[in-house]
This record gives structure tokens, C-alpha cells and sequence, in this order.
């Protein structure tokens, strides 16, 4: 029998089971992780040099997410959240 290329197939990813992708995989649009437990957020969004914590998944700028990553501004690592702009978060 001959093997069915996946990328072939509509919906072929199982989500029923457990599984192991491998691989490099790469994004040209943003990925999105949605949250089952806290809701708070609906979840988290990876994009550009940022991990995102989101109340929604069409407003990045919305008071009270929060940010995680290269800020290009400072040319260092940080913790934000967003107020009117993005600030630093002091822990």
C-alpha cells in the first residue's frame, strides 16, 4: 500500500490521542494557544519577538495583557504588561 502524504489530507492532525510531531516546523502567521484553565485569558499568542497572554486574541493592546520577550525599543529581554502602552513588569 502506498503511503498517503499528510499534507494531503483535510483535518489529518489526531486530536483524540497523544502525539509526537517532529521536525522543524515554521510559522509565517502567528500561533495560537488557547487556555482551558484560567479564564481570565483566552490564551497565549507567539508573535514576532513576543510571547503574548491575551484577554482576547484580536486585541494585542488591550489593558491588562501581558508580554513576554525582545523588546526592539531597549534591546533587552522583558516582562510588560499593557496599560495605555506597554510598561515594564517589576517583579
Amino acid at each position: 500500500m502506498d503511503k498517503i502524504l499528510a499534507k494531503q489530507i483535510e483535518g489529518v492532525v489526531d486530536t483524540t490521542s497523544a502525539q509526537v510531531i517532529e521536525g522543524v516546523k515554521t510559522f509565517s502567521d502567528p500561533l495560537h494557544v488557547l487556555n482551558m484553565q484560567d479564564r481570565n485569558f483566552a490564551g497565549m499568542r507567539i508573535d514576532g519577538l513576543f510571547i503574548y497572554w491575551l484577554r482576547d486574541f484580536q486585541q494585542l493592546d488591550d489593558v491588562g495583557n501581558i508580554r513576554l520577550g525582545f523588546d526592539p525599543r531597549t534591546g533587552a529581554f522583558a516582562l510588560q504588561q499593557f496599560t495605555k502602552q506597554w510598561e515594564n513588569i517589576t517583579l
